[in-house]
């Protein structure tokens, strides 16, 4: 049976329950948008994640207004991580906000969890990690989740770091001031993280470098700045598209480079498929460039 929570006391206590399937209240009031909002999970009348949305789907879509606002629970920013072990989080499109921290990390999962429909927004790490996994067998998938904030620090500060976790339809919009975004608890496994079908902005503020981060990314839609050389390692990496601002973006072989869809305008140096800003707004132009008309470029 599955446990709502409708405050901090309730939510810290159910995500630190083992075995427990936590859920947000479903206060969902129809939408007022007439443009799509990349921070907002639309939702139908059952609360159902709407994915892919346009806006000419908006007038039928619903948004759950529940929100944990940490600024609430921990004002002067976390001093310890929230611990999650519950089998699932099910937010139906709910928001949690402003957590921060300039020490300790701010979630740590020590089994399998499932997260669906959370918008974790206006978070901030400083020397510190958002999310951390310290799981070794298992997987946990994070599906239709949206992420925003800002991390900076050393070189050992990232959004994520984690292992063995699946993020499908997920949307992030980072700021980076001297880390990276993601990391693998093993540097060696690069098939531990898997990301699909997810849409990544990073606006990094960090100094040009030429050593290179590592992503596992498939059918992916990568836009924005970033400092660090790129380097896809995942073997089966279907499609993904970067209009991305890089020094370098490749594929560790031949196979992962003829998957790899580069904006060479914006990134001149690549083994991937270089395409124009025009081509990249010409969906038949790509077709013919061999991306599947079927996939949503990373939208959710």
């Amino acid at each position: 049976m599955a446990i709502v929570v409708h405050d901090w006391a309730e939510f810290i206590t159910a995500a630190g329950t083992s075995g427990a399937e936590v859920e947000f209240p479903k206060n969902l009031v129809k939408t007022s948008d007439t443009t799509v909002d990349p921070d907002k999970i639309y939702v139908d009348v059952n609360g159902a994640v709407q994915t892919n949305v346009q806006p000419t789907d908006l007038a039928n879509l619903y948004e759950n207004t529940f929100v944990l606002d940490a600024n609430d629970y921990a004002p002067e920013g976390l001093s310890s991580p929230i611990s999650i072990v519950c089998a699932s989080i099910n937010g139906f499109g709910g928001t949690i906000k402003n957590l921060a921290s300039s020490s300790a990390n701010i979630i740590e999962t020590y089994s399998f969890v499932s997260f669906t429909g959370i918008a974790f927004l206006n978070v901030r790490c400083t020397n510190s990690y958002f999310f951390v996994s310290y799981r070794n067998s298992g997987w946990g998938t994070i599906k239709n989740c949206v992420f925003s904030g800002r991390i900076e620090g050393t070189n050992t500060c990232r959004f994520l770091w984690t292992s063995l976790h699946h993020f499908e339809k997920c949307a992030f919009n980072v700021q980076l001031f001297g880390a990276g975004i993601f990391a693998q608890n093993n540097e060696s496994r690069d098939d531990w993280l898997d990301f699909n079908t997810c849409r990544i902005n990073t606006d990094d503020r960090r100094p040009a470098t030429t050593y290179a981060e590592r992503y596992n990314v498939r059918n992916c839609y990568w836009t924005g700045t970033h400092s660090a050389y790129i380097t896809v390692e995942m073997s089966n990496c279907d499609y993904t598209i970067f209009d991305l601002e890089c020094a370098d973006i490749s594929g560790n072989n031949t196979t992962v480079a003829a998957y790899l869809f580069v904006n060479s305008e914006k990134c001149p140096s690549t083994n991937g498929i270089a395409v124009t800003t025009a081509q990249l707004k010409d969906p038949a132009c790509m077709q013919s460039q061999g991306l599947p008309v079927e996939m949503p470029a990373g939208t959710r």
